[in-house]
């Protein structure tokens, strides 16, 4: 494993995402902790106990699978590649050198990236061979959590930020942020909270709805419209994304987990629609 030394964002456009991201994590982690659960179980209560240990293991594994997202370098930099061109190989004019199959220059990155899936402007790298496992731990987590908040958050939303189902109730929650220029208090600021709440919950239902469904037809992003001969069922197209151990992945990112070898470099695909 080769690890990132230049993790910062390469354009503004993925600056301003990955630090609102940043901001929202600890943001969210606080406002369901300790101002939502407390409102329906006292603290340190038993029941509060329970959702301090879940809210803190879900925390735990968003920021070390963001970290590991991040830091994981999966270009082929480092890669060994001889002077001439292999089977399904190509040659890479602006990284000049050759690029293994299912490789593509990324120009945010400006290099080849092995296996790649996407450029993930919430995380501002590439999603490639090394660091898809993370990059799928951390989705479903983030959407595991936002799931739960959003749960709470309708009965802390009916019950004490919604005194009626009046038309000026209701355009408060649709347009909290609008509302703030006329009425700027603590409980608009946490309608604009819960807002990105349900927001990134549809958002990241999406994206890991998306992800798990090529997952399982083993197939990467630019490969949407395609059939995959490197298909061999669900199973093994998990432990090619997630590893051997993928059962394993989802209690910590430190637990070693290898891609089948013979998946590396499978880049045998029938096209069965226009791309």
């Amino acid at each position: 494993m080769i690890l990132r030394t230049d993790i910062f964002p390469k354009c503004p456009r993925d600056t301003i995402i990955t630090c609102l991201l940043l901001l929202l994590i600890p943001t969210g982690y606080y406002f369901q902790l300790f101002v939502v659960i407390p409102a329906y179980h006292e603290i340190w209560s038993p029941a509060y106990y329970f959702h301090f240990i879940l809210m803190n293991f879900l925390l735990f594994n968003v920021c070390t699978n963001l970290i590991g997202t991040v830091f994981v370098d999966t270009s082929i930099k480092g890669l060994l590649v001889t002077s001439k061109s292999k089977p399904g190989w190509r040659y890479c004019t602006e990284c000049q050198s050759y690029a293994p199959p299912r490789s593509w220059h990324c120009k945010t990155c400006k290099i080849c990236i092995r296996q790649r899936d996407h450029h993930c402007i919430f995380t501002s790298c590439c999603i490639g061979l090394e660091n898809q496992r993370y990059y799928l731990v951390f989705v479903s987590y983030m959407f595991i959590s936002e799931l739960i908040c959003a749960y709470y958050s309708i009965y802390y939303l009916k019950d004490y930020l919604i005194d009626d189902f009046s038309t000026s109730s209701i355009l408060k929650f649709i347009f909290p942020v609008c509302s703030m220029f006329f009425e700027f208090n603590t409980k608009q600021l946490q309608l604009v909270f819960i807002k990105l709440i349900f927001t990134g919950m549809l958002g990241n239902g999406i994206l890991l709805h998306f992800h798990i469904g090529l997952m399982f037809r083993n197939l990467l992003t630019y490969e949407r419209n395609s059939k995959s001969k490197c298909d061999r069922g669900k199973l093994y197209n998990t432990k090619v994304a997630l590893g051997e151990r993928w059962y394993l992945v989802w209690i910590a990112p430190w637990i070693v987990s290898n891609t089948p070898s013979e998946a590396i470099y499978c880049d045998h695909f029938e096209t069965t629609k226009d791309t």
